[in-house]
């Protein structure tokens, strides 16, 4: 079960930003996410790293934001199972609302840090969007 009360975020660590924004590119024609997710079974913790892109209407990016999330859950036992592969699989649930919360972060972190100029929005996306979107990090 996912119990929000049971989920910490211990750190926010950007690991690369690209901003471009200025007022002649502010309006947003595509946005980019994609993520992977590493964990430390032991310390119950959970890493997020998180890759957000917008895109103007030249599909040049306005703004890369890459951020690793780490996230503390005190109840991770409870939310994975380990496949007879010997792989760990994460209750989805789990695994989108870690998603929604990082994504959430995000948007603030570049609402305040970033835009320079008014009439920028950034969309809500369903987190199950975010999911779908996995990068392998070798």
């Amino acid at each position: 079960m996912v119990n929000p009360a049971l989920i910490h975020l211990l750190d926010i660590n950007p690991v690369e930003i690209q901003n471009n924004i200025s007022k002649d590119n502010f309006n947003i024609n595509e946005v980019g996410i994609a993520h992977n997710m590493m964990h430390n079974l032991e310390e119950n913790n959970i890493k997020i790293f998180l890759s957000l892109a917008l895109f103007d209407e030249k599909e040049e990016i306005i703004l890369k934001s890459d951020y690793n999330f780490i996230y503390k859950v005190d109840n991770l036992e409870e939310n994975y199972k380990i496949n007879d592969e010997g792989e760990t699989v994460f209750n989805a649930t789990l695994v989108k609302t870690l998603l929604g919360m990082s994504y959430s972060t995000l948007r603030g972190i570049i609402f305040n840090e970033f835009i320079t100029v008014d009439k920028i929005i950034i969309p809500i996306i369903d987190p199950q969007l975010i999911l779908e979107n996995r990068i392998k990090i070798t």
